[in-house]
């Protein structure tokens, strides 16, 4: 086969099943790029999204972890940034 015919949209075949780094999700089948979760959530397994858990926020060194916030500060479930407490 000649190179033009093993391609798929923008990806030879034989890259179509790289799974996507680490801080980034792909809901769809296919070669289609990867993409970064809404603020305040974190990618599952490179398949979706999910909220952080209340009193977290993804991580700022690591985006695919949720990290507690700071110490006089909260958070709702999915909430992209800390609160202080009132």
């Amino acid at each position: 086969l000649q190179r033009a015919d093993m391609t798929n949209k923008k990806y030879p075949v034989w890259e179509v099943c790289v799974p996507c780094q680490s801080d980034r999700f792909k809901n769809v089948s296919g070669n289609e790029d990867c993409s970064f979760c809404a603020a305040g959530h974190i990618p599952e397994q490179g398949l979706r999204c999910v909220p952080c858990g209340a009193g977290t926020i993804p991580s700022a060194q690591n985006r695919s972890e949720c990290g507690p916030c700071p110490v006089g500060s909260v958070a709702l479930p999915g909430a992209p940034a800390c609160s202080e407490c009132p």
